[in-house]
């Protein structure tokens, strides 16, 4: 009677919550909320997110989140554009475990150019980025300081990266290069890629 009852009235639920454009998730899904998929495994292994990564952190959006979801955590904001890095730094200055960073990360320690659009946050150190290319956007350029992960917690003396958020336009692949060390001993536990575009 009640799964019954249940399944009548969760059926014209789920067709109008899907005609308007969305979906009805089960609250213990994995794959629909990243921050709660790492909050669930850690608790089952026993552990917390103390250090977060925040590469391509653009105005904060993210860092600004995950001291809240994460109390524990030391978050470290990269961001190499001038202007976007002032608007972080007001952003978090009430935040003391938001530690701002003007760099970008890749696989050396080199100056890069950045390829910056209106909308910061399409931003990136490649020069035909998926996303704004496919919208006809155009660029203008400015070179930005680089570093790497290696370098970058060697110099800190991190031992640890809990989650290593990566958002950079097309550039992931060159900033997970220069974590080679850190990948290679297992000090990363988590890696979240944020990104626009698939096209291959």
């Amino acid at each position: 009677g009640f799964m019954c009852h249940r399944s009548l009235i969760a059926r014209p639920v789920r067709w109008l919550v899907g005609k308007s454009g969305f979906e009805l998730v089960p609250l213990d899904a994995f794959g629909h909320d990243p921050f709660r998929d790492i909050r669930r495994l850690n608790e089952k292994w026993k552990s917390s997110v103390r250090t977060f990564f925040d590469v391509g952190a653009n105005d904060g959006g993210t860092s600004l989140k995950v001291v809240k979801l994460f109390p524990e955590a030391r978050v470290f904001a990269f961001e190499p554009h001038p202007e976007t890095f002032v608007s972080l730094t007001k952003a978090t200055k009430d935040y003391p475990a938001v530690d701002v960073v003007q760099a970008a990360l890749g696989a050396e320690a080199a100056d890069e150019v950045m390829y910056t659009y209106k909308m910061s946050t399409i931003n990136s150190l490649v020069p035909n980025a998926r996303y704004p290319i496919r919208f006809g956007q155009q660029s203008s350029s400015i070179t930005v300081k680089c570093t790497t992960i290696d370098l970058f917690c060697a110099e800190r003396k991190i031992k640890e990266i809990d989650v290593l958020k990566i958002d950079t336009e097309g550039f992931d692949l060159e900033v997970l290069k220069g974590a080679d060390a850190m990948l290679k001993r297992g000090a990363i536990l988590f890696v979240y890629f944020e990104f626009n575009d698939i096209h291959p």
